[in-house]
């Protein structure tokens, strides 16, 4: 009785023992190879080495306080230019028909009360 429990405890604890080692040497084999399709030098995707871009984003993104900052510092920088512009604009196409430009009228001449 003692050998036929023993038998039927053991046995599938060891069958869970070798599927485990087996999976685990599955997943070791499939991280050192690849995908059968990346095995060869030719068949491998080109990897683009990262830009500028990607470079200023991984600065601004790295921390929230950073971020936070440049997109407070951008909002302010960008609503100067934008209404120094518009100003521009403005003026540049009412040129002549500003209240600064109209003679004087309606205004008492110099020495009259």
């Amino acid at each position: 009785m003692c050998v036929c429990v023993c038998v039927c405890v053991c046995v599938p604890e060891r069958e869970r023992e070798r599927e485990r080692e087996g999976s685990r040497r599955r997943r070791q084999r499939a991280r050192h190879t690849g995908t059968p399709a990346q095995q060869t030098d030719m068949d491998a995707p080109k990897r683009i080495k990262p830009g500028a871009l990607y470079a200023a984003y991984r600065l601004l993104t790295r921390r929230n306080s950073v971020y936070v900052s440049f997109i407070i510092v951008g909002a302010l920088v960008g609503e100067k230019v934008l209404d120094s512009a518009t100003n521009k604009l403005w003026l540049y196409n009412n040129q002549g028909k500003m209240y600064e430009d109209i003679s004087v009228l309606g205004m008492k001449a110099t020495g009259e009360e």
